[in-house]
């Protein structure tokens, strides 16, 4: 018997400023833009359901889910030139494989339980300002990241084979903000600022509640999802936390 629930999402924004005007004094050129994914993905053996004359049994969870957010900033005149960009990207992703509560499930087999995902996140925030006196050119780049993965039986287990119950996969935050003014040399008018900050939170559990019987050469494992790249910290535990 199989179990199977399987997602592939991609969610993308961008944003670009309109064309500046020729020959205009103060040229202004700011955009912004926010992306939002949602994504749940569960393959479970309900609570309370039985299986009669169950052979081998495999619960999977896989899901695929990328988030982008491009945002760029540009303005120039002759004057005074303001250049804002403005990107923030919001994932959410749980993917989760479970055997729920209920009698005891007896397998002549294998039984497996396993959950993989793969959520790489990508936030980008450009801003450039030219003018002939002052120019200001500032960005901002956000990645708020809280993924899930979850492999979990919470039932008595008896099986003939092996009995796995694993998590897998890969979560990455990437967050690049770039910001560059050009003003009167003579001045010291050219002004550029940049802010750019993940807070991620990646949560990978294998677990079982009940007894497990199979024979000696019964197999579990656990392995967490890849914590956030770049820029992130997390304290040595299953549940990782992160914050730059």
């Amino acid at each position: 018997v199989e179990v199977a629930a399987t997602s592939a999402k991609t969610a993308s924004t961008s944003a670009t400023p309109a064309a500046p005007v020729a020959g205009a004094t103060a040229g202004i050129g700011a955009s912004s833009a926010t992306t939002v994914l949602d994504d749940a993905t569960l393959a479970e053996v309900a609570d309370d359901a039985t299986i009669a004359g169950l052979g081998s049994l495999a619960v999977a969870a896989d899901a695929t889910a990328r988030s982008t957010t491009l945002v760029r900033g540009g303005a120039t005149g002759t004057g005074v030139s303001l250049a804002g960009a403005a990107a923030i990207t919001v994932s959410t992703v749980t993917t989760a494989a479970r055997i729920g509560t209920g009698p005891a499930l007896i397998a002549d087999g294998d039984v497996t339980v396993a959950a993989t995902q793969v959520a790489p996140t990508t936030t980008t925030a450009k801003g450039a300002a030219e003018a002939g006196d002052v120019a200001v050119g500032a960005v901002l780049a956000r990645s708020i990241v809280d993924h899930a993965v979850l492999a979990t039986a919470e039932r008595d287990l008896v099986a003939t084979g092996t009995i796995t119950i694993s998590v897998g996969g890969a979560s990455s935050a990437t967050t690049v903000a770039e910001a560059a003014a050009g003003g009167a040399p003579e001045d010291d008018s050219a002004g550029a600022g940049t802010n750019q900050a993940s807070t991620s939170r990646v949560d990978g559990r294998a677990r079982w509640t009940r007894h497990i019987t199979a024979p000696p050469t019964m197999a579990s494992s656990a392995r967490s999802p890849r914590r956030p790249s770049a820029r992130s910290s997390s304290a040595a535990s299953a549940r990782r936390r992160s914050s730059s």
